[in-house]
């Protein structure tokens, strides 16, 4: 207790404190009386073992100076102290809840409470589960739920009482979302008509590398280049397949695609994977140029300029696409 009072060396202030409350004590007051010689002083004031409840604390001047103050005091009695551990913070429908209870003394130490009050409510304030009697080992009671398929989504709260006391833990249940797949295509970059067919090889995983299932549908076309003519529509191919992380597709160049050698072509591929749970769908691209021949040449000249009468070296490389 603090007391503020004017200063007066040549007095000496005479206080009475007084605690009346509900906690058990059936309203009799506590009082203590303190001498006071300075303008500012603290008292410590021992009220002895009371119950938790609702006090007035009241401060009068019983000598050298007449005053009387009083507040009001909520005393909460803590004989334990509770820890609500979960083994996660968020949990997905589906999930197996599973959580610990300690109960330690005021010292830290295990405490030896008897039966505790432990249940477990949604997030709409549903009770889901209780415990009427848990048992601690040594302080800690360990406990879990099954949440099911479509459970209640939100803040779920674990409840303990322990005697007189009441603690809480929250934890999230939230929807189940898988995380973003990425969707690649294997395909050579150059080809022949003689190879007669265009095979390529769908790849699908997670980020964290699990293949993705689904359906793979693939679709290819040559795309036409022209700045004289008009560009002359062709039907795309498009073919639909299963993919469990991998697939391979191929398309037939004359028969499906219709391309002849005549001059080199470029085939366009677009992928699209859609996911056989949730589908959600990922995009791709990849492009093939089909030539005539597998080679190509290249002249390679010494110079750019040719002198009559005297010799000439050029060279000529062969490489393959």
């Amino acid at each position: 207790i603090q007391y503020n009072l004017t200063p007066s060396p040549a007095l000496v202030w005479k206080v009475r404190n007084s605690v009346v409350g509900d906690g058990g004590k059936g309203g009799a007051p506590i009082s203590l009386a303190a001498a006071l010689s300075k303008h500012k002083a603290e008292e410590i004031f021992a009220i002895g073992d009371v119950g938790p409840g609702s006090y007035s604390l009241t401060a009068e001047g019983t000598g050298g100076v007449d005053f009387d103050n009083s507040t009001d005091l909520e005393y909460v009695h803590k004989s334990y102290s509770v820890f609500i551990q979960t083994d996660k913070a968020i949990y997905k429908p589906g999930h197996k809840v599973q959580f610990r209870v300690l109960v330690l003394t005021t010292h830290l130490k295990p405490a030896v409470t008897g039966a505790l009050g432990v249940f477990i409510m949604d997030g709409k304030g549903n009770r889901v589960k209780q415990w009427s009697r848990a048992l601690t080992t040594k302080g800690v009671f360990s406990g879990e739920v099954q949440l099911s398929e479509s459970p209640v989504l939100g803040d779920w709260n674990i409840t303990v009482q322990v005697v007189d006391q009441t603690f809480h833990k929250s934890f999230q249940v939230a929807e189940y979302v898988l995380p973003k797949f990425e969707v690649n295509v294997d395909i050579p970059a150059h080809a022949t008509f003689k190879d007669s067919q265009l095979v390529a090889t769908i790849r699908a995983k997670y980020t964290y590398g699990k293949p993705v299932k689904g359906e793979a549908t693939v679709t290819a076309y040559p795309t036409i280049f022209s700045g004289v003519l008009q560009p002359i529509f062709q039907t795309p191919v498009r073919k639909v397949i299963k993919i469990d992380g991998k697939a391979t597709v191929e398309f037939d160049i004359v028969k499906e695609l219709q391309l002849t050698d005549e001059f080199e072509r470029v085939v366009q591929f677009d992928v699209a994977v859609e996911e056989a749970l949730t589908g959600r769908r990922q995009n791709t691209t990849a492009q093939v140029i089909v030539h005539k021949y597998k080679y190509k040449m290249e002249l390679i000249k010494t110079s750019e300029h040719f002198k009559p009468g005297l010799k000439y070296t050029a060279f000529v490389r062969e490489m393959i696409y």
